[in-house]
């Protein structure tokens, strides 16, 4: 299956100004956090952005300009620890740098068998780099795969 980044809607919270403030009551907190985790993972799968550094976040992603409203570092610190710790990443370098796993590692194993099946390289030996960047893998949603 071919994978390209897709265009992204972001959902109606993403225009309320305090969504991009934490919140100091914690019922409020957590639910908040809840929907930045939803929404991260989802801009990270449409945009195909598999690590997530708070060093050069993607700018739509923290940041609403219409409002004009930016999620200061802190915060955006505290929603990718939340969603490490819900299981959507792993940390790389923490608290910077996130592995958003908005797939799950067994799908992920599925499209990495389909493209060593549909290209007869069963028994061959590859490295991650081959497998997330060769040409067996242009054009597939394996492509870009962090080695």
């Amino acid at each position: 299956a071919i994978l390209h980044a897709q265009p992204f809607s972001f959902p109606s919270h993403f225009h309320w100004a305090p969504f991009f403030t934490l919140q100091p009551v914690a019922a409020t907190r957590a639910r908040q956090l809840g929907l930045w985790c939803e929404l991260v993972t989802a801009y990270c799968a449409a945009s195909r952005l598999f690590v997530l550094d708070l060093d050069e976040p993607p700018e739509a992603l923290f940041a609403n300009t219409e409002l004009p409203r930016r999620m200061s570092r802190d915060a955006q610190e505290a929603v990718l620890d939340a969603l490490a710790g819900q299981g959507g990443g792993e940390w790389l370098e923490k608290p910077r740098k996130l592995l958003v796993t908005w797939r799950s590692a067994e799908d992920w194993a599925d499209a990495l068998e389909e493209v060593v099946r549909d290209n007869a390289l069963q028994g061959a030996v590859l490295t991650l780099e081959e497998l997330s960047s060769g040409s067996e893998v242009a054009g597939t949603e394996v492509e870009g795969l962090p080695a």
